[in-house]
């Protein structure tokens, strides 16, 4: 597909060489083209010159019969055993470009796995007296407002109080009697 997609490009009338960088960047015939004309003011010169750079860079591309032994991150350089801690990656820093390699990852010694252990450890300590220490401070802030609802509700109740003994309705039966005993 991709000798069609390059006679495509050249039917259209570009030259040979930039065809083929462009089916190879692009991947397919509207790849090919968008990279085409984000790359039409560029000589080839400068073009092959960035694409050797960013080779080196990234080393060497997967030859056929190469399997992938490692995935790399592409903006930070980090290498990863598995696809699961390459999503894992991306999830927590939001990098989207990764590229497959065929360096192995040497498994850690037994003295790494201590120290990375440890290592983690000290983060979980960290993180949790952090923790602590905005629950006392959330703790804190909790009672004094309890308090503040408290008092609230204390001067609200005595204002409530206040009114009511001052407006509360009389029994007309026990008032003409204590009006007859107390004048007669």
């Amino acid at each position: 597909m991709a000798s069609s997609d390059l006679d495509q490009l050249i039917e259209m009338g570009f030259d040979q060489e930039r065809a083929q960088l462009a089916v190879s960047k692009g991947g397919g015939i509207q790849g090919a083209l968008e990279w085409l004309e984000v790359n039409q003011d560029k000589s080839l010169e400068e073009i092959k010159a960035a694409a050797a750079e960013q080779e080196s860079e990234e080393g060497p591309a997967l030859q056929p019969g190469e399997v992938p032994r490692s995935l790399v991150c592409n903006e930070c350089g980090k290498k990863f055993r598995s696809q699961a801690q390459a999503e894992f990656h991306a999830s927590k820093s939001e990098h989207v470009d990764f590229a497959e390699s065929t360096e192995e990852i040497a498994p850690l010694t037994e003295e790494q796995k201590k120290q990375k252990l440890e290592d983690l450890r000290e983060k979980l300590a960290a993180k949790r007296a952090v923790q602590g220490e905005q629950e006392k401070a959330d703790k804190k802030r909790n009672e004094v407002w309890n308090l503040l609802l408290l008092k609230l509700f204390i001067v609200f109740s005595n204002i409530i109080l206040r009114k009511s003994k001052g407006r509360a309705p009389r029994n007309p039966r026990t008032s003409r009697r204590n009006s007859i005993r107390n004048n007669g």
